[in-house]
């Protein structure tokens, strides 16, 4: 896949690993376990849940035990709006390197996974969502207009839903399926799409589920050390 990273704005870094494909997703377009950054779809480490007892499942799925979990609350509360923005984005891949070091010492298959979005939509992303996008991490990131970092490893990119930060994917609509007959467009061996399939989706989905501010997200993943 021919990507210049250059070309792209960072808009956060996650922890996460790969998904199992549910019954519901088509099982001839979607690999048995592949990648998301969905809050909908996928497990991502929680960071702004310092208010919650009990481990989330999010949390649960990817390893995280109670003990480490009181721990991890505690800089969750202390960090908001330092090192991280609402509801799961880190500001800067260190912070989820420490994070994943510290909180998660038994070797897993957890990753550590950036998003960027094409420098040609950027500023309008910006504009559309300025009244109340400080408050989310991903907006706040990507409003420092840096280019992903080097290193990365191209995953693919995912038309991912803007919400109070990053929510949904064209995955949770059963849209593969439409976008396989309609535009002949078929995700990667992780589920994800090359740019051209990725902007052609994007603007089907925009066409035909609202309720969402509707973009095609770079995802790559960096190592964890």
């Amino acid at each position: 896949m021919t990507i210049n990273l250059q070309d792209y704005i960072a808009g956060g870094f996650y922890i996460t690993h790969y998904m199992s494909r549910p019954a519901w997703m088509q099982a001839d377009l979607i690999p048995d376990e592949y990648l998301s950054l969905s809050g909908c779809i996928s497990d991502r480490l929680p960071v702004a849940s310092s208010w919650l007892t009990d481990v989330p499942d999010e949390a649960k799925n990817l390893g995280m035990t109670p003990d480490l979990w009181e721990s991890f609350k505690e800089w969750s509360n202390d960090n908001l709006g330092k090192q991280f923005g609402y509801p799961d984005t880190f500001y800067t891949l260190e912070a989820a390197r420490r994070i994943l070091k510290h909180y998660f010492p038994i070797p897993n298959q957890l990753m550590i996974m950036g998003i960027g979005l094409h420098k040609s939509r950027v500023q309008a992303f910006l504009t559309q969502h300025q009244d109340s996008g400080d408050y989310y991490g991903v907006y706040k990131v990507l409003s420092q207009l840096h280019v992903l970092r080097e290193g990365a490893l191209i995953k693919g990119l995912e038309v991912l839903g803007y919400g109070n930060g990053i929510n949904h994917s064209w995955l949770c609509y059963n849209m593969e399926w439409q976008c396989h007959q309609k535009l002949g467009i078929a995700p990667n061996d992780a589920g994800l799409l090359g740019e051209s399939d990725a902007d052609a989706v994007n603007a089907y989905v925009n066409e035909n589920e609202g309720g969402w501010s509707w973009q095609p997200w770079l995802v790559v993943q960096y190592p964890s050390d």
